[in-house]
Parts: C-alpha cells; structure tokens; sequence
C-alpha cells in the first residue's frame, strides 16, 4: 500500500509538473485538428478559417493559460492559397509563437520538383520563409524564434533526400540575415 501511495503521489507530481512547464514554455499548435477547418481550407473559405485560428487561440490563452504555441507554418493558407500569418493572430490575444517554416515535398503536397528552386520550395516554402522574416519584424515580441524543416530528411528506412536537406540548409541560412535584429535589453 505504501509504495501505491507514493507511486500515485509521483505521478500526480509529475502530472502537475509537466503542466506548468508546458504552460511556461508553450504548446505545439495545428488548427488542422478541427474538421470544420479542414473543410474550410480545402473550399477556400479564408474568412472561416481565420475564426477557427482564433477560437483556437483564445481557448489556448484564456481558458488553457499557455502562453506560447510552435507552428509547423507561419501562414495558414487555403488551398488557392489565400493565407493569414498565425503572427498576426497569436499577437492579437497576447500569445507568442515559434514559427514553424515547412518544408514541402511532392509527396504531401501535390506539387512537383524537390530541389531548392523546384515548385515544392518556390510555391509553398519560400513563401513561408518569407513569412517568418515578415512576421518576426513586424511582431518582434510576439515572434520568439523560427523553427525550419521539422520533417524527415530521411525517408522511413533511412535513405537520405538531399534535395530536402539542402533546402533546409538553405532556408536556414536566409532567415537570420533578414530578420531585423532586436536590441537586448539589460
């Protein structure tokens, strides 16, 4: 019995724990969770989507009280693509956010040619790219940083994809040299 209890009092400890360090150090975030957002991404529904973004938001701030969200994308983008920078939505309830940067492949976005100046970079990464420069200098305390190529630069049995792992690299590199460096207060 005792050891029950205190395995049941570390877990709790633990439970508690694990909550306030996400709570201080943030969440990931995809409104993609919400079919009614899906459904609004592929019928081109911009307007739909950004209510969605920000209900989602707010519940995060409000009711959850994180007070920091990671994004796989800067923008959110129907399938047109008519976009809104999650910057711009995260700022207006007083979140900060860690910009994703996603590096799209053939495989999960219908577009052709994987290399840096191929369609999958040119129509939907480097857009995003620019969009976390944008965004970071515009919102410069709600941007806390930019995250790029969080997918597999490898495939599932361990074959490398350079043409991926160049553009990560490439992308990479632009980002620090067009973001507008903030003073560090002391």
């Amino acid at each position: 019995m005792k050891y029950l209890m205190q395995t049941a009092f570390a877990a709790a400890l633990i439970g508690a724990s694990s909550y306030s360090y996400a709570a201080q150090n943030g969440i990931n975030y995809d409104p993609a969770h919400n079919p009614a957002y899906v459904a609004a991404q592929r019928n081109g529904d911009l307007p739909l989507m950004t209510s969605i973004i920000n209900t989602d938001l707010s519940q995060i701030k409000n009711t959850l009280k994180f007070n920091i969200i990671k994004t796989f994308y800067s923008r959110f983008c129907t399938n047109v693509p008519e976009c809104v920078p999650i910057a711009k939505l995260a700022n207006a309830v007083g979140l900060q956010v860690l910009l994703g940067v996603f590096e799209f492949q053939p495989s999960n976005s219908g577009c052709i040619g994987n290399s840096v100046n191929g369609q999958c970079a040119t129509v939907w990464t480097k857009p995003g790219v620019v969009e976390a420069v944008m965004s970071a200098n515009a919102y410069p305390n709600t941007v806390i940083g930019v995250v790029v190529g969080s997918e597999d630069m490898f495939t599932y049995n361990g074959i490398p994809v350079p043409d991926l792992q160049q553009r990560i690299v490439v992308d990479i590199n632009t980002i620090p040299l067009t973001i507008d460096p903030q003073p560090i207060m002391g």
